[in-house]
């Protein structure tokens, strides 16, 4: 993943996070990331989510088509991103924040791959 794609990955999951629900919507993750990043493309919003919600994101989210929100596939996950966004919160060193983020995506995927031969 790119510099933009990482920077892009912890503002959709920490807005995700940040909301305290179970579902959120677009909308509701693009104003929650424009409170701090006033700039921020609602594109890239769009383009993320489609990712975290792919193979190529490891499926990180998942998409419900009848009420419109995206929620995380699994508790874990959930878990494991608040935990890494902690970290990233106690180091604000963008090198390290995205070396945070790029672990993250990798110990999801593994934890998927592992889970489907349980």
């Amino acid at each position: 993943f790119s510099a933009l794609a990482l920077n892009s990955i912890f503002f959709i999951l920490n807005a995700i996070i940040s909301l305290d629900k179970e579902n959120v919507n677009h909308n509701e993750i693009l104003s929650k990331i424009q409170e701090n990043t006033k700039d921020y493309p609602q594109g890239n919003c769009t383009t993320y989510l489609k990712k975290l919600c792919s193979s190529e994101g490891h499926e990180i989210l998942r998409y419900d088509e009848n009420s419109g929100t995206y929620s995380f596939t699994d508790p874990f996950f959930k878990a494991y991103c608040k935990m890494a966004l902690k970290k990233i919160e106690e180091q604000p060193d963008l090198e390290i924040s995205s070396e945070i983020i790029r672990d993250l995506i990798n110990n999801l995927k593994i934890e998927i791959k592992t889970s489907e031969f349980k």
